[in-house]
């Protein structure tokens, strides 16, 4: 219960393992900072093939928050179809006389891409 894991550095510093600052997290008060936290429990992280493109792509240790964040986003991005390739609707019906120029603008609009 009253124990502390700790390395030490050749000039004498100390640099504590377990409990990173020192305390337990049993023993937490309010308002302390929390030390080597992850917003998120551990069956969040991402898969390791969504890690593709990122730092962490093929590597033994697990991406940091902001990586895995940036990844969930990513994929709820392409998840959401109708805004990732939205198609221009029109509000009205297209008469066969404007029809030619409406056809013009859309080409132009879709080339534009």
């Amino acid at each position: 219960e009253n124990y502390k894991i700790y390395r030490l550095a050749k000039d004498g510093t100390v640099t504590f393992m377990h409990p990173a600052d020192g305390v337990f997290p049993e023993k937490v008060n309010k308002g302390r900072v929390q030390v080597n936290g992850r917003p998120f429990t551990v069956c969040q992280n991402p898969q390791p093939g969504d890690l593709k493109w990122t730092k962490y792509h093929q590597k033994s240790y697990e991406a940091d928050p902001l990586t895995t964040m940036f990844v969930k986003a990513r994929l709820d991005a392409f998840q959401d179809r109708e805004n990732l390739f939205a198609l221009p609707q029109p509000n009205d019906w297209v008469s066969e006389e404007e029809w030619p120029e409406v056809s013009k603008k859309l080409y132009d609009e879709l080339m534009s891409l």
